[in-house]
């Protein structure tokens, strides 16, 4: 790869970070004022929504048949994982349920990078290790508390389902693969909240607010890993965007005044050399 390539890699997969560790944060408020359910419910349409405009300026009018099954199957399993990473969310804690969640969600695209495009350079796999690592400390604190964790587990592994299928994608067509996927979700969210009969209006102008946030970042957050996944190798990709957890923590510190302990500033900490040695 060349090193506009690398960085190029660097800075979605950052990027996706960022917008999942908002995106969630936002979800899991959501979640504590209505029904997971219609978080999703509400929130999925309104992501595939976004996703069709983009599409549509982007001239994108068509995907490879493969395509379809690849962001359908990509869909259902990312519906799934969000749904039990905000019910996690919503009943736990942010430093338990996120960092456990990405852990778990990471391991797969590694195994599935390397298994297809062989071990990447000593620095990267030093930088993988330390991500891990990072965000291991960044739930030390909270380790007593596990009401979230059950759904932290499944979580990760929907996710890590979700990078996998998602990579598959041959089309050179960014927002309609993703739309697939959406739909997929949409529509399964949907059929859940309304088989559940737990499809409530959102009371409050502050609980509308927190869903549209959230399915926005979600969707950009899928955004950047494609991009970061197409820029470069999928482990790359996977790992950096796993450092979602940090942001996540930071804004629960900032707007609900969650304590950051030591061993998460110093997981937090870690993340960025982390992000730095893959960058080298």
């Amino acid at each position: 790869m060349t090193l506009a390539t690398d960085l190029s890699v660097i800075f979605f997969g950052f990027m996706a970070a960022v917008s999942w560790g908002s995106g969630d944060f936002s979800g899991g408020v959501a979640a504590r004022r209505t029904s997971v359910a219609s978080v999703l419910a509400i929130s999925h349409p309104v992501g595939l929504g976004l996703l069709l405009i983009l599409a549509r300026i982007n001239g994108e009018t068509t995907i490879a048949p493969n395509d379809w099954i690849w962001g359908l199957t990509a869909g259902v399993a990312g519906g799934i994982a969000l749904a039990l990473l905000y019910r996690g969310l919503a009943i736990g804690r942010a430093g338990v349920v996120a960092p456990v969640t990405s852990v778990i969600a990471t391991t797969l695209p590694v195994i599935a990078g390397i298994t297809t495009q062989g071990f990447p350079g000593e620095l990267a796999l030093i930088g993988f290790a330390l991500a891990l690592a990072s965000v291991l400390m960044v739930s030390a604190s909270d380790k007593l508390d596990t009401s979230g964790l059950p759904y932290a587990f499944g979580a990760g592994l929907g996710f890590g389902i979700f990078f996998i299928m998602i990579a598959q994608v041959e089309s050179e067509a960014l927002f309609l693969p993703l739309a697939v996927a959406r739909l997929a979700s949409s529509l399964l969210m949907i059929g859940i909240a309304l088989s559940t009969r737990r499809l409530m209006r959102p009371q409050t102008p502050f609980a509308w607010g927190a869903i549209l946030v959230a399915g926005t970042l979600d969707v950009f957050g899928n955004m950047f890993f494609s991009l970061a996944e197409r820029s470069g190798r999928l482990d790359v990709a996977g790992v950096l965007s796993s450092l979602y957890p940090a942001v996540t923590i930071t804004w629960a510190f900032f707007l609900r005044h969650e304590r950051i302990g030591r061993w998460q500033l110093a997981g937090i900490v870690l993340g960025l050399v982390a992000v730095a040695l893959i960058a080298l």
